[in-house]
């Protein structure tokens, strides 16, 4: 619709309705968004250089490289290095701090051009980082790795997936205005990079853990953060170099966004984001093991004053962009993550020192080796060989979370492209409220997997698990 000068641009909650797409147009819709006559309307729209920096950026960096990292982190915090499932949530949950300051990242992009770009240097940055942490983690025995130390570096790693996941995503805005017809196609790209590149990496990680142990996965994952360098380096941004900003320059923009009413609230918004997750992430670092109960409820009463808050403040910008907001907080609430699930279901590696999942036949060898002097004895305050597998717990190896790991990255490659081609004529409260809905119904099954009621049923541990990665994704 036509917009006056002068009139204030409303934002809508929910697009309207379009009208149902019938089978053929969905299929002649699907044809266009396959394979390379995909790529080649993208190319012809944005350069073949653009469209393979989404790629880049998103397939390979995030979509195999987080597999890498991601898959190797779990295994390495818990078996090698020996943390409970408390504290491999909070050195977790420090290192994902840069996921909050997404919004940070864009407001200094915007505002703070760095030898006259926006995007390639900060990009450029985040590889240099995972480059550094990655190496770190890949040379550095688990031995001489404190929870800290660890913390830190997989948090550097975080920076090398979230920081050009912001640059990505604001050069996919600048152009959708340019060609809104594309928009969700760039979208397409970038999400379907991020599914299909994580089949390969997800087919191969879980074998390379049972047989090299964790700490290689970290050294594949150097030559994800390598790729993201390859945009910045190559110019493929597009973008256009103006003169460096001075210091006397960058003061000026900074004072524009502070001075614009709209623009000093969303950047307020995202500040409070940022300092309360950095705040958050180092307390439960440093004294969440030993005041437990104190950081918990810090927290819990944080992240309800931090809801809050941001309604309140941004509802002075636009009272749907609050509700947003807020629903990205509940929805974390109604679908949790917890590294308890992985912790009580897991097989360690084959050559981990953590014995929960051995038959009592490798047991009682082990014993007798050990009684020969053959073997070395188990560390004390260990727990006994094979406790796991006597209470009959699901010990999936590594190799099982691999494969559910491919089915999950397939699942979202096919639910993009069922975006793409016919969920596109949903409002976003439709299609907000049915898969929020369905979410929270998925992730009760994890209470029936944990009762072992699949089995009183029939379904093994390995059936179970990846139907519900099937579901999850889509």
């Amino acid at each position: 619709a036509r917009v006056r000068k002068g009139e204030p641009i409303r934002v809508l909650c929910a697009t309207p309705t379009s009208r149902p797409v019938s089978m053929a147009a969905f299929l002649r819709r699907a044809d266009s968004l396959t394979g390379r006559a995909f790529l080649r309307r993208l190319s012809a729209a944005f350069g073949w250089r653009y469209v393979a920096a989404c790629i880049l950026a998103y397939g390979v960096n995030q979509g195999m490289g987080e597999k890498f990292v991601f898959g190797a982190r779990q295994y390495y915090l818990l078996d090698d290095i020996g943390m409970t499932s408390a504290e491999y949530g909070r050195v977790a949950g420090f290192s994902h701090i840069p996921w909050q300051l997404k919004s940070l990242f864009g407001l200094l992009s915007d505002t703070v051009p760095l030898g006259g770009l926006h995007r390639a240097p900060y990009m450029l940055i985040a590889g240099v980082l995972g480059l550094f942490a990655l190496g770190m983690l890949t040379a550095l025995p688990a031995a001489t790795v404190s929870a800290p130390l660890a913390g830190f570096l997989l948090l550097l790693t975080n920076v090398n997936f979230a920081m050009p996941d912001v640059m990505i995503d604001a050069t996919v805005a600048e152009r959708a205005k340019v060609r809104p017809e594309l928009g969700a196609a760039l979208q397409a790209l970038c999400w379907g990079s991020l599914g299909v590149a994580g089949v390969p990496a997800g087919v191969v990680k879980g074998y390379l853990i049972e047989w090299y142990g964790a700490r290689l996965l970290f050294g594949l994952a150097i030559f994800a953060a390598l790729a993201v360098m390859v945009p910045p380096l190559g110019g493929w941004l597009g973008e256009t170099r103006r003169a460096a900003a001075s210091r006397k320059g960058v003061r000026a923009m900074c004072g524009e966004v502070w001075s614009h009413p709209t623009k000093k609230v969303v950047a307020a918004s995202a500040a409070l984001v940022g300092l309360y997750s950095i705040s958050l992430g180092v307390l439960q670092l440093t004294v969440g093991r030993s005041h437990s109960e104190l950081v918990d409820s810090l927290t819990l009463g944080g992240n309800f004053g931090l809801t809050t808050l941001l309604y309140l403040l941004l509802r002075r910008v636009d009272d749907c962009l609050a509700r947003a907001a807020v629903f990205t907080f509940l929805s974390g609430v109604l679908q949790p993550y917890s590294s308890v699930l992985f912790e009580w279901a897991h097989a360690p590696a084959a050559d981990s020192a953590d014995l929960r999942c051995r038959s009592a036949a490798a047991c009682a060898a082990l014993d007798a080796a050990v009684a020969n002097g053959t073997a070395p004895p188990p560390p004390d305050g260990s727990l006994p060989c094979g406790w796991a597998a006597a209470q009959q717990l699901p010990c999936l190896s590594p190799i099982v979370y691999t494969w559910v790991g491919v089915v999950s990255s397939a699942t979202l490659a096919g639910g993009t492209a069922l975006y793409a081609t016919y969920f596109q004529t949903w409002s976003y409260r439709s299609i907000l409220a049915t898969s929020q809905a369905a979410l929270f119904l998925i992730n009760l099954l994890d209470n029936v997997f944990v009762a072992r009621l699949n089995l009183r049923f029939g379904v093994s541990d390995v059936a179970f698990i990846f139907g519900d990665e099937v579901l999850e994704p889509l």
